[in-house]
């Protein structure tokens, strides 16, 4: 490629341009050109064009699984994060790594800074209820917006810090929705058949009633050998003297007595 020994720079609309001197061999961050700018460079001047940096917005798009909430809850989310680089704005201590960063690598340290908040600090306040509801996503969207903005802002990347971040969509992970839809059909199975018995079984007295109870009980013990574990209760019995077992040695002397493990049926004749 030809040198061009002298030319007019001036960088197009909305971008910066990044300029360089190289003199006996050593090459140095000169300055910045705006496109209200213009400079002369080329090899007569020792100055060249690094690279052009747009100043437009950007958008970061995130997808985060299993983010932990207070009460231990998994929710998956979905967001962007909305920002502008100005290399002017890096912290000293940064910007000659900020200049050197290709464009497209910017979005890095938005999407580390962005999980890193979610993650560690923004979450673990709230519970799954509050994350999901009207006012919490409007706080979890201030929350991320200005922690983030914060964090970034020493490369040069702007964030708004109270709108920056835009929540997408936010929602319990699969397992959990899973768990979720069961325990609602459960319930309104149990509902339907409440409400299908409930008229008939206030129309039963309460012999008859037991009367059903022992036939179901009946029933059970003979399909299964065993008395069901639902009709057991662990309580002693009212009177203390019954819960009392005396051992007798070989000799035939009393040894010291010892509460028997009582398990009664609930229902029984």
């Amino acid at each position: 490629m030809q040198k061009k020994w002298l030319y007019y720079y001036s960088p197009p609309e909305k971008k910066l341009g990044v300029i360089y001197s190289s003199l006996h061999g050593r090459k140095r961050f000169k300055c910045f050109v705006t496109e209200d700018e213009h400079i002369w460079l080329g090899t007569l001047t020792h100055s060249y064009l690094l690279k052009e940096i747009p100043l437009g917005p950007r958008t970061a798009y995130i997808t985060l699984s299993n983010v932990l909430t207070k009460d231990r809850v998994y929710l998956d989310l979905e967001l962007k994060v909305f920002y502008r680089v100005d290399p002017r704005n890096a912290a000293d201590e940064n910007l000659i790594q900020v200049i050197n960063m290709p464009n497209s690598a910017f979005e890095g340290p938005v999407r580390t800074h962005t999980e890193e908040r979610i993650r560690n600090e923004i979450f673990p306040q709230f519970t799954a209820n509050e994350a999901l509801s009207h006012q919490g996503r409007k706080n979890i969207r201030k929350a991320i917006s200005s922690l983030v903005a914060e964090r970034v802002k020493g490369f040069g990347i702007a964030v708004n810090p109270s709108f920056g971040a835009a929540i997408m969509n936010m929602q319990p992970n699969a397992i959990y929705q899973r768990a979720l839809q069961e325990e609602s059909a459960a319930e309104s199975q149990g509902n339907a058949v409440y409400k299908r018995v409930a008229p008939t079984l206030q129309k039963i007295e309460m012999e008859e009633m037991l009367q059903v109870l022992y036939a179901h009980l009946a029933s059970t013990m003979t399909k299964t050998g065993t008395m069901p574990s639902t009709f057991y209760t662990s309580q002693p019995p009212a009177n203390p003297e019954q819960n009392i077992i005396e051992n007798k040695d070989d000799e035939g002397e009393p040894q010291a007595k010892k509460r028997r493990p009582y398990k009664y049926p609930i229902a029984a004749d």
